[in-house]
């Protein structure tokens, strides 16, 4: 198995755009797209569709041992990986021979000597035109629930994509609207979704497609949420208390000055 190699790929702006946000070598990058695509070669041969692996079993198999969303939201913003289908940029452009030849040959593989003899034997039929049919479609992204997932999901981009990943999640039935809107209620909170502005949030049809409703939150995350609402909570109180002393302290004064 092989995959075409550009000469330039080397001096691409793509290239020095991602050395520059993941802070690593030209020659470190070009060996973790190599490996991306030979594990894309291997498992997704077909149309370079990355969906059906979690982040963290691209990151293992390219070898980046550091924050898994990082690696793969900084492909899709380079535009090595598409964000929209999560398919491997151009990909026919790198393996294009080779998924058409294995194509061609597991076609006449499935394909029976007697259907092929017939074929070649059988007279030219006719070929009768149909009328195009036209066909309608709904613009309403209210698929079950799914405005309730967009409405509390924090990063509002690509709605379009979103929408098609939901489907998908309720096609296969493997999804629940209230353990995702339980799952985001909990992932606000985590460091990584409030570090940098949200800068590291998922896009929410890469979120759906990996399933990262079943991520399991760190306990050190509870345990910071829980600090920081007893902090709130102690702060209001002491407000609450300086409202109290100053309504006393008024109502003080003014009987006071009405006994005389």
């Amino acid at each position: 198995m092989w995959i075409e190699s550009h000469a330039d790929l080397g001096e691409h702006p793509k290239l020095a755009e991602l050395c520059f946000n993941l802070a690593i070598k030209k020659h470190e990058a070009i060996g973790y797209l190599h490996l991306l695509w030979h594990f894309t070669l291997k498992y997704a041969w077909r149309d370079g569709d990355l969906r059906r692996f979690t982040a963290r079993v691209i990151c293992e198999a390219v070898g980046w041992d550091k924050d898994h969303d990082t690696f793969i939201n900084t492909l899709m913003r380079c535009g090595w990986i598409d964000e929209s289908t999560m398919m491997v940029h151009d990909w026919l452009d790198y393996a294009g021979k080779l998924v058409k030849d294995r194509l061609y040959n597991e076609k006449r593989r499935n394909t029976p000597l007697n259907d092929v003899l017939r074929r070649k034997s059988a007279a030219t039929i006719p070929n009768h035109t149909i009328p195009n049919r036209k066909t309608t479609t709904s613009s309403s992204t209210d698929v079950d629930g799914f405005e309730e997932f967009w409405k509390a999901y924090p990063k509002k981009v690509g709605k379009g994509a979103a929408v098609k990943a939901w489907k998908r999640a309720i096609g296969s039935g493997g999804i629940e609207l209230s353990a995702v809107l339980n799952a985001i209620a909990s992932q606000k909170r985590c460091e990584q979704w409030q570090r940098d502005g949200g800068q590291f949030i998922p896009h929410p049809a890469t979120w759906l497609n990996q399933s990262r409703w079943l991520d399991e939150m760190p306990i050190a995350n509870h345990s910071a949420h829980l600090n920081g609402f007893v902090e709130n909570f102690a702060e209001k109180l002491a407000q609450k208390k300086q409202e109290l002393d100053m309504i006393r302290e008024k109502e003080y004064t003014r009987r006071k000055i009405t006994n005389g």
